[in-house]
């Protein structure tokens, strides 16, 4: 028998629901039953001393690591049936890269930063006008540059930007999705919704990520860190799923040629 798109989509979907539904449980176990509990490895290589958290503020390392290989399978999915979209795989690589730097450092600006750049190549896929990107791209390294030099911390500089930019990608989207649902072709407005549905969950992601990166500041109660962070990646996970999927179709229609017309 042989593999069709359509059923190795199914599988690629079962690969996810798998991932998701593990990491939810493994995640939720450990933040709720193991919040308290603290495991450090020390491991001396030569003269060098090495400290691994396993386990710290219900945060388990495995959890970690299977979060990182299932945002890694997003820019495999893609490379595979979007080879052609390459603002589409640039933003996917660059997502993983800033995830890969928050496992490491949940305050981290330059995972920010890189998210910006992330959220930049999503809105060069929603509009291939260049004096539009132009003035984009302008504004998000002058408000950048501003972050750089002034005396605000470059963390809420970059997340300025990244709001900023976030913002504009739902409008982007649901203005594409708008256009689709008019034209009455049903698989574009479907795949249309699905990228406008993927920013919303980003979004509402982000808004559980501000928070829990509040309860490191004092500005609202650290045991409420637990709670934001798990139902960060509640939303942000099917985001990722919804935004790789809506560049791809059976007929191999990215959702960047659809905005190109």
């Amino acid at each position: 028998m042989k593999n069709t798109p359509e059923k190795k989509k199914r599988i690629w979907m079962i690969i996810w629901i798998v991932i998701f539904l593990s990491f939810i449980f493994l995640d939720l176990t450990f933040k709720l039953f193991f919040y308290d509990k603290e495991i450090i490895r020390v491991f001396v290589i030569g003269r060098q001393t090495f400290k691994i958290s396993v386990l710290e503020n219900g945060v388990f390392i495995g959890v970690k690591c299977l979060k990182i290989l299932a945002i890694s399978l997003n820019p495999v999915f893609s490379l595979k049936h979007n080879a052609k979209d390459f603002f589409l795989n640039a933003a996917l690589a660059l997502t993983l890269l800033a995830d890969t730097f928050f496992a490491f450092n949940p305050a981290s600006a330059a995972a920010v930063l890189i998210f910006c750049f992330a959220q930049f190549s999503h809105s060069i896929r929603f509009s291939y006008n260049k004096k539009f990107c132009i003035a984009r791209a302008v504004i998000m390294l002058l408000f950048l540059l501003a972050g750089f030099v002034s005396q605000i911390s470059n963390i809420y500089a970059f997340a300025f930007v990244y709001m900023l930019l976030i913002v504009g990608n739902i409008h982007l989207s649901f203005r594409n999705f708008e256009k689709e649902k008019i034209s009455g072709n049903k698989p574009r407005t479907t795949l249309a919704l699905m990228a406008f549905s993927g920013f919303i969950l980003f979004f509402l992601c982000d808004v559980f990520i501000t928070l829990s990166f509040y309860t490191s500041t004092g500005l609202l109660p650290e045991s409420f860190n637990r709670y934001f962070s798990f139902i960060a990646w509640f939303f942000y996970y099917p985001s990722q799923i919804l935004i790789v999927n809506s560049a791809f179709s059976s007929s191999s229609e990215s959702l960047s040629s659809l905005t190109r017309e």
